[in-house]
């Protein structure tokens, strides 16, 4: 791109002790910011990029299944109902051969399905999430997962009393868009939670849903991050529960706000593109993402009125009709407490749009708007709140 400098200095090189194949590392880049017409440096975390496979199967009869199993995420102290996912070693060959040798699995056939950068902070880590469809066939007695038939798929994304992130409905709302020809055949059926399950691994007596009883703040994130708005937002913070502990970082809760226009009888999303300094590093990435409006919500501030704000903010525009609320919160990943929601408003014709309000730092462009129904996810480069928002737009459209 031009006018893009860039110099990466390795700063310091961790790896976790638990997992040696998570390997860390503190990165310095300097680049050129159009907004300032200088360069600036920024300091960042480069991880391990994360692999979630959706897993299916087929029985005798030619149902169609999918995979999912419980996680306790002790941030939170809640149970979520989740894909698996795993850290990606060297590429996506090596660890599918690797993750499918130990749960004995054999491998029909996969292919990718999708990528976004990985929710948990554009800010400082470049960590990316790549989603991948695989068909297997079960070879042992024990079972690890939850299988679930795909007729049940629409109840379960319409369930508000599950908990769930946003990697997880990512991937759910993809597997639902590639079959939505098969689904339309089927009689749709209640998602069943596996109650008897819960009650076997995770009694409120026993350690998973035991009270926390130790939290203690831990400091900034290991002294890694050196940009000040990081700094502000990213506490690091340690959990103690039954014995166990739990290291994870504390941010504000987010709000994603799209945008739609109806245009000559087309639905329209607003997408800007946005600086995002730390993938300037990575190959064949762009150094701007397309995004929807969005951003943290302050304190004592409802999600509704800090998604207004934002988008007034990012692209000028006043939203002054209704706002549907998409989905229930989500958690937006396994390192952070922190919970995003989505709102969608279709403007009217007559709406009215003033300049940007942005802060200092930020570089986003005005807002563009693309056919909704033709936007290609794996053609454009977004975090995976974006992809999410577009995905849950066409499917709120019936697209």
């Amino acid at each position: 791109m031009e006018n893009k400098t860039v110099y990466i200095n390795e700063l310091e090189t961790k790896q976790n002790v638990e997992n040696p194949n998570y390997i860390y590392c503190r990165n310095e880049i300097t680049y050129f910011n159009p907004s300032s017409g200088k360069e600036q440096m920024q300091s960042y975390l480069h991880m391990n990029d994360l692999i979630v496979p959706i897993l299916l199967k087929i029985d005798n009869k030619g149902t169609l299944y999918f995979a999912m199993q419980y996680t306790y995420i002790p941030a939170c102290n809640k149970i979520f109902l989740e894909l698996p996912a795993y850290k990606m070693d060297k590429n996506i060959d090596f660890t599918i051969d690797i993750i499918f040798q130990k749960i004995n699995y054999k491998i029909i056939n996969w292919k990718e399905l999708s990528f976004g950068f990985s929710p948990v902070s554009q800010s400082f880590t470049d960590q990316m999430a790549k989603f991948v469809e695989i068909e297997v066939k079960y070879e042992d007695k024990k079972e690890i997962f939850q299988w679930y038939p795909i007729n049940c798929l629409d109840d379960l994304l319409n369930k508000q009393d599950i908990n769930m992130s946003l990697q997880t409905k990512y991937g759910l709302m993809l597997f639902k868009e590639k079959y939505k020809n098969e689904l339309k055949k089927l009689i749709p059926i209640k998602f069943k939670e596996n109650k008897r399950l819960l009650r076997k691994h995770f009694n409120p007596k026993q350690k998973y849903l035991k009270k926390i009883y130790e939290i203690y703040r831990f400091g900034v994130v290991e002294k890694y991050i050196t940009d000040k708005k990081v700094l502000k937002l990213h506490n690091k913070n340690k959990i103690q529960y039954f014995g166990d502990k739990s290291v994870y970082a504390t941010t504000k809760n987010s709000v994603q706000c799209i945008l739609t226009k109806i245009e000559n009888g087309e639905v329209k999303i607003g997408l800007s593109k946005q600086q995002r300094s730390p993938f300037v590093a990575r190959e064949n990435v762009d150094e701007y993402f397309f995004e929807a409006p969005a951003g943290l919500v302050e304190n004592g501030e409802l999600f509704d009125f800090a998604a207004k704000r934002e988008a007034f903010e990012e692209t000028g525009i006043q939203i002054n009709g209704k706002m549907i609320k998409l989905c229930n919160k989500l958690l937006l990943s396994y390192a952070t407490e922190e919970m995003i929601e989505f709102y969608l408003t279709e403007l009217e014709e007559n709406y009215v749009q003033t300049k940007q309000k942005l802060d200092e730092q930020e570089n986003i462009s005005e807002i563009e708007w693309y056919d909704l129904k033709t936007l290609d996810l794996n053609k454009i480069h977004s975090p995976l709140t974006t992809k999410a928002a577009i995905i849950m737009s066409k499917i709120f459209y019936n697209l």
